[in-house]
């Protein structure tokens, strides 16, 4: 009797530790889902805020109207109409938003615009961080509320930017701008062509290349050279308005690369792009503003842009570029924005 009874306190005992042990786990794996389902949701949550501020800093930037002014109302209030049309959220203009620049070269972002700059990118701001009974409340948790944490917050950002429109590597000299386009004028990459008419300024109806860099003097015309993935469109000059850059002249197989993109986008025989404009630096000891010949010592600023018609590419053997139309633009003016603005990040 004795074995018999200790054999079933046994048996018992071993039933409860089972029990207990089942309903641990259970625990356990009611806490686990609960901990999947939320962080599942906090993702859902996460990734829609984010493409809510993706679409608001799109949308404002491509309403930027080309001035140094960060009150833009139309910029802001369309990045608020498009950050909230698919999600519920509210959000306020003046601080949700942030009309600034975008400094490309360095990857940063500041509301205050540069001098002699415009105002490229705008910043958007989501979140649902209020109180429960805030505009955009924290979102609800089903594992929060059995440690007592019912609500988290989520927030995103994004910016987006305008870049400039010139991006093509060809330089001109500002007194290009002044020049009559009634009978289509050729710029040539030889500064000392024979077939620049005599009564024209030298090198004033002459090209040059520029990598848009303080340092480098774009001497690498190359098929695989900065100057030929400008051209063709595999890199984005960056914008550097205002700015000290170098510029040459040179042929190499850049003239090339120019005339198979030409012959790519040209409508008939017309290819419309935008042209970076050079002048003189301030105490530069240059003689002309128009671009030098090879190996240059200084380097030159870049001053404005020009919307140019192009009508023809020839390579050999007095390499030139015809130019029906040119319309220069300062800096600070709309129509040197891209149209089509991009997330920074």
């Amino acid at each position: 009797m004795g074995t018999d009874t200790r054999l079933t306190y046994r048996t018992i005992g071993n039933r409860g530790s089972i029990v207990v042990l089942i309903a641990l786990s259970i625990a356990v794996l009611i806490a686990m889902a609960g901990l999947v389902i939320d962080l599942g949701y906090m993702y859902s949550v996460k990734s829609k805020l984010q493409n809510a501020a993706d679409a608001g800093a799109l949308a404002g930037a491509q309403r930027l109207n080309g001035t140094a002014f960060t009150n833009q109302t139309g910029a802001r209030s369309e990045a608020v109409k498009f950050a909230t049309f698919n999600f519920s959220l509210v959000l306020n203009p003046n601080q949700d938003v942030v009309v600034g620049f975008w400094d490309s070269a360095f990857r940063h972002f500041t509301s205050v615009v540069p001098v002699n700059k415009v105002a490229n990118a705008v910043k958007v701001n989501v979140h649902r961080t209020d109180a429960p009974t805030g505009a955009n409340p924290e979102l609800n948790l089903i594992l929060g509320r059995i440690v007592g944490r019912p609500t988290m917050g989520a927030a995103a950002s994004a910016i987006a930017w305008r870049p400039p429109l010139a991006g093509s590597p060809m330089a001109i000299c500002i007194e290009a701008c002044s020049l009559s386009y009634v009978t289509p004028l050729r710029f040539y990459f030889k500064q000392d062509s024979p077939n620049v008419p005599v009564t024209v300024p030298a090198g004033m109806q002459t090209l040059g290349w520029t990598e848009f860099s303080d340092s480098s003097k774009a001497t690498d015309l190359g098929p695989n050279s900065l100057i030929s993935k400008y051209i063709r469109g595999d890199e984005r000059a960056l914008n550097v308005c205002g700015k000290n850059v170098f510029v040459n002249n040179g042929l190499g197989e850049a003239i090339k690369e120019l005339q198979d993109t030409y012959n790519k986008k040209r409508v008939g025989n017309i290819w419309e792009t935008v042209l970076p404009v050079f002048d003189k630096s301030v105490g530069s000891s240059l003689t002309t503003a128009c671009p030098p010949g090879n190996q240059p010592t200084e380097p030159y600023k870049l001053v404005s842009y020009a919307l140019v018609t192009i009508t023809d590419v020839k390579r050999n053997p007095d390499p030139y570029v015809e130019i029906s139309a040119m319309d220069c633009h300062a800096c600070n003016d709309e129509r040197v924005l891209g149209q089509f603005p991009q997330l920074c990040k």
